[in-house]
């Protein structure tokens, strides 16, 4: 726990010295590339979403709040269980088979088209084993293969 007293000790430091380590951080223009990332605020904007969702399972997030994880265990359900994540801009939807999309305002960012009765638009990666060929997703979409211990956990 060592690195805890480092991190109280580094923030003395920047309220005393005016955030030395900050602005050596950021005289990396790699680093200086992120720097919007950083400021990210909790958006003032609402999104109305479905709110007749069945969740099927729900736990508390570790450490306390008021937060709870949402877990779904079918990537087939009727309608599918979706997580919204935003900052008023910038916007991402996944779904709990693995579909969604990202828009930034008012451009697609990803390729995606509203159906009710299909989950399978998004961008995808997949996983293949150099050796024997075999190939995955991570997800249940897009390879639709149904999974013993499947689990979308939104937080």
């Amino acid at each position: 726990m060592a690195h805890h007293q480092g991190m109280s000790l580094l923030s003395l430091v920047n309220l005393l010295r005016e955030s030395p380590m900050p602005r050596r951080f950021m005289s990396s223009p790699v680093l200086k590339a992120a720097d919007l990332l950083l400021q990210e605020r909790v958006p003032k904007a609402t999104a109305s979403v479905l709110t007749e969702a069945v969740v099927e399972e729900t736990r508390a997030l570790p450490g306390g709040g008021e937060s709870v994880m949402r877990i779904s265990t079918n990537p087939n359900s009727a309608s599918p269980d979706v997580h919204l994540l935003s900052n008023g801009r910038y916007h991402v939807v996944i779904s709990s088979a693995g579909g969604g999309y990202s828009r930034w305002n008012d451009t697609a960012m990803t390729r995606w088209r509203e159906d009710t009765t299909r989950d399978c638009w998004g961008t995808f990666f997949y996983l293949r084993d150099v050796d024997s060929g075999e190939f995955w997703s991570p997800t249940h979409q897009p390879t639709l293969e149904t999974k013993s211990g499947y689990e979308a956990i939104f937080s």
